[in-house]
Order: C-alpha cells, then sequence, then structure tokens
C-alpha cells in the first residue's frame, strides 16, 4: 500500500479497528485546515430547531462564544425547507461581534440540540462578503468529499465491502445534510479511479441530477467535470426524459421523478441503493433509532 495516502491508510485503519465513529473527526480536521482566515458575521439563521427549545437554552448553549444581542424565533414556511427539516422553527440570533458569530456557525452547524440536527446560515453585510463564504464552504466541502472518496476508493481496493459501504453512506450523509455538491475535484479523483457501473460514481451524478438549484445549476456549468461524468449525467436525465409514465418536458419534471430512479432497483432497499452486497454482505438491517422523530414537533407539523 506504498501508493496510498498516508492520512487516509490511517483514517482507514481507524475505520477497522476503532469504528465507524472515527469519520466524525474528518469534517473537523478539514474545517480547521480551511478555516485559516475569518469572515465574520453578527447574524446567524438555526434550522430544524426544536419547538420545545426556549431562548434561555439558546443563551445557555451560545452565551460562550459572545454577547447576544437578541433571539428571535420564527417558521419557514418552505416546501423544500419543511421536507428536509423535521422542525420549521428558526431562531434569529444577533452577536455582538463578527467573531462570535463566526464561532457559533462552526460550532453549531451539525450540533444535535434536542434531538434535532441544526442548520446554521449566515446573515451577510454584502453580497461580496456573502460570495467569499460560498466559495470557502465549497472549499471545505470538496476536500471533505476528496477525503473520503480517497479513503472509499482504498476500501474497494482492499475488497473490504464492509468500511466501503460504510463511508458511502458517509459521503450521502454529509449531502444530505449540508446540501453542498462535490465540486470537479472530488469527481475527478472518483472517475479517475473508478469504472462503469460504480456505485461511487452512480452517487455522484445522481447528487447532481435529483437534487438542484439556481445555484447548484450555476457551478455545475463553471466547474470543469469529467468528460465521463457530464456523459454519465446527460445519458440518465435522457433515459428518464423518454421512458416516464408521461412525456416530461421540463427539467424539474424530470428530476422529480424519482420513480425512474427507482425502477431498476427495485429489490434493493434506499438505504442499500449505493452499497455492494451479495451473499457474504447482505442487505443493511433498518437502523431501530432512523424513525425515532421528535413527538412534539411532529405534533405541530401533522397539525
Amino acid at each position: 500500500m506504498s501508493d496510498a495516502d498516508p492520512d487516509v491508510f490511517q483514517a482507514y485503519l481507524n475505520c477497522v479497528y476503532v469504528g465507524p465513529e472515527t469519520l466524525e473527526e474528518i469534517p473537523g480536521a478539514v474545517e480547521r485546515e480551511v478555516r485559516g482566515g475569518t469572515i465574520g458575521f453578527t447574524h446567524l439563521f438555526v434550522y430544524n430547531v426544536c419547538r420545545d427549545v426556549t431562548r434561555e437554552n439558546i443563551v445557555q448553549r451560545c452565551e460562550g462564544f459572545g454577547d447576544i444581542k437578541a433571539i428571535h424565533f420564527d417558521r419557514h414556511t418552505s416546501t423544500r425547507l419543511m421536507s428536509r427539516f423535521e422542525s420549521s422553527r428558526v431562531a434569529k440570533i444577533t452577536f455582538s461581534t463578527e467573531e462570535a458569530g463566526e464561532a457559533a456557525t462552526k460550532c453549531l452547524d451539525g450540533f444535535t440540540f434536542h434531538r434535532h440536527r441544526l442548520t446554521v446560515k449566515a446573515s451577510f453585510g454584502s453580497l461580496k462578503r456573502a460570495e467569499e463564504w460560498k466559495k470557502r464552504r465549497h472549499e471545505l466541502a470538496d476536500q471533505l468529499y476528496n477525503t473520503l472518496i480517497k479513503l472509499y476508493l482504498l476500501a474497494d481496493k482492499l475488497q473490504d465491502t464492509t468500511t466501503a459501504n460504510m463511508v458511502m453512506d458517509k459521503i450521502e450523509q454529509f449531502y444530505k445534510y449540508e446540501r453542498v455538491h462535490p465540486g470537479d475535484f472530488p469527481v475527478s479523483t472518483a472517475y479517475q479511479f473508478t469504472v462503469e457501473g460504480s456505485p461511487l460514481r452512480k452517487l455522484l451524478r445522481d447528487t447532481w441530477l435529483y437534487d438542484t438549484n439556481f445555484q447548484s445549476e450555476k457551478r455545475f456549468q463553471e466547474s470543469e467535470f469529467p468528460s465521463e461524468f457530464l456523459h454519465d449525467v446527460l445519458k440518465l436525465y435522457m433515459s428518464i426524459k423518454n421512458s416516464g409514465p408521461k412525456k416530461l418536458d421540463s427539467f424539474s419534471d424530470i428530476t422529480a421523478n424519482d420513480g425512474v430512479l427507482n425502477k431498476d432497483e427495485c429489490e434493493t432497499p434506499v438505504r442499500c441503493r449505493y452499497h455492494r452486497h451479495d451473499d457474504e454482505h447482505p442487505f443493511c438491517p433498518l437502523d431501530p433509532t432512523e424513525d425515532k422523530r421528535c413527538e412534539s414537533c411532529r405534533a405541530a407539523k401533522d397539525a
């Protein structure tokens, strides 16, 4: 294994001998590397806040970052956000300094608070600063994707199906919560060392085709993806357009046609869509904790 990245090889050994929880250390390490400077901001929007969380709870959690000037609670009405988050409640937090807002974002984004995984968005004073932050966020995500992809490739090369599937779950989970598409850097790494039919290629392709918005379409156009990847995206797009139950003319109609996404693998559970399975590695069992949603927020949403 002389050609393996030492850090990736160490991450692989940690997965094998310690457990999957070691993968949680990778995002933090990448984040520390990317966030060399500070682009501060005072206003934060914290999504997926439990309806039982009070102002005092927020202060107790955030006062260590700096003085808090104001906390307001609101509810979003976006259909897209409602499908993503269990709770529609949003906390708007205003800190007295930009450094406090930056520190709070680092610690709160992805943090589980009252059984809810939080998503934090910053409010910037200018478009230029917002674009700078977005660029850094994409750099952070691409470095993480690339690390995880190289870890998957190593596990796959060693024919360690269990670890490979575990890493694939981490890639999918990271995208699910961050909603940052893998850029041309990690996609190029994946396509350089995989062949047609690879689950990794399939995941990267589906991520871009089935879940896009204006910003991601703009980034897609500006990126220099491998020609094989672009061919895969176009091939799937055309197959869906021509084989749906009705004529699909718009991009939104086509990417929303999830029935076609599952048409050729109806025997495969969704949780195993991007895994490799065989007699020795059967489908993954259901996680009994996956369906344990917050009762108070579920009741409020269903009311």
